[in-house]
């Protein structure tokens, strides 16, 4: 088990909410109960924080409310994860994500960090992506990526490696923004909503290295992967598997999100490898796999059609040089042989 940081917070944790209420000139926190102790909230002007409602996060937009993580303390390298929603079609929304957040307070702009923040007008049909800049007061914008507006609910995930973020909008699959930021300092994750936007909030999701992300998987798959002989495979598959393996490695050292990424990347590699063959063995295998189809009422139709098919595109193959393909085809015979459905007796 490697010593890395898991945090998964899910906004149904919020349920049996109580608020202590307190003004600006306190410059105290909304703190929830003692009894769950995630986030701790401040609004400025001592008005109405976050609240939980069927299961997601409110601000009711009437001002700037913050959550910070309270496990979040000092990361450096971290992925922040959340579905944003605009409450109603036709609302504007203006809230994002704290990062590298630190001496937080009710004041407005009361924090010094960087602020990842989905912003849209009011009908309008484009979410403004903008990294903003707070040392106990707004210091600037950074950075903006005009995004097309896709739905009510904007999902958006940051990948933050020591001062790198990687900004990822409704499930993109490269991110929409790579950004190094000018300079940081560890510190908290949490949520940002400006005033007079109303937002929820769901499936909040923290993953960090610090804390224990569980590798036992993946550490079982690099093993096996290490097992295999490279000159037993085609050049193609096996150079898939080496990706893949490098790629292991490296999310050893990360979060959830990584190392369950590595595991589906590691398995359908192995699952993919193919064994060389000559084509003389290819042609032998043909040859037994034509006498199956060759057996009138042994197989269903469709079953014994289908290794007719495969075994039709492989008696294209004439050179002894096509290793992989020569590969493909004698895995994929096999694999439609093993498929054969025989009839009843």
């Amino acid at each position: 088990m490697k010593r890395k940081l898991l945090i998964a917070i899910s906004v149904l944790a919020l349920c049996c909410v109580t608020f202590a209420f307190v003004s600006q000139d306190n410059a105290a926190a909304q703190t929830r109960s003692a009894d769950d102790g995630y986030y701790t909230f401040y609004s400025e002007f001592g008005s109405a924080p976050f609240f939980e409602r069927d299961g997601y996060l409110y601000s009711p937009g009437t001002a700037e409310n913050k959550a910070i993580i309270n496990e979040s303390a000092g990361l450096e390298t971290f992925t922040i994860a959340a579905d944003f929603y605009v409450v109603g079609q036709y609302n504007p929304l203006n809230a994002g994500f704290y990062i590298y957040a630190n001496d937080a307070s009710g004041r407005i702009d009361g924090i010094s960090a960087y602020n990842l923040q989905l912003e849209r007008d009011a009908w309008g049909d484009a979410v403004m992506l903008r990294v903003h800049r707070f040392e106990q007061g707004y210091r600037g914008m950074l950075t903006e990526v005009r995004l097309a507006y896709k739905g009510e609910r904007v999902n958006m995930k940051a990948v933050v490696d020591r001062g790198n973020v990687k900004v990822y909008v409704y499930e993109s699959i490269d991110p929409v923004l790579d950004y190094e930021l000018p300079s940081y300092r560890p510190g908290s994750v949490g949520l940002r909503c400006f005033r007079g936007t109303s937002v929820k909030i769901g499936n909040v999701i923290l993953d960090a290295k610090r804390l224990n992300v569980d590798t036992s998987a993946l550490e079982a798959l690099i093993e096996k992967a290490q097992a295999v002989t490279e000159e037993r495979y085609t050049e193609k598959t096996y150079a898939r598997l080496a990706a893949a393996m490098e790629n292991a490695a490296r999310a050893l050292t990360l979060g959830r999100f990584e190392v369950a990424a590595a595991e589906t990347l590691l398995g359908s590699a192995l699952d993919g490898l193919l064994e060389k063959h000559s084509l003389e063995e290819l042609e032998e295998l043909i040859a037994r796999a034509e006498q199956i189809v060759a057996a009138e009422n042994k197989y269903t139709k469709n079953t014994a059609a289908s290794l007719e098919s495969v075994v039709a595109r492989a008696k294209r193959i004439s050179s002894a040089e096509d290793i992989e393909n020569i590969a493909y085809f004698y895995d994929l015979i096999n694999v439609a042989e093993s498929r054969l459905i025989a009839y009843a007796l």
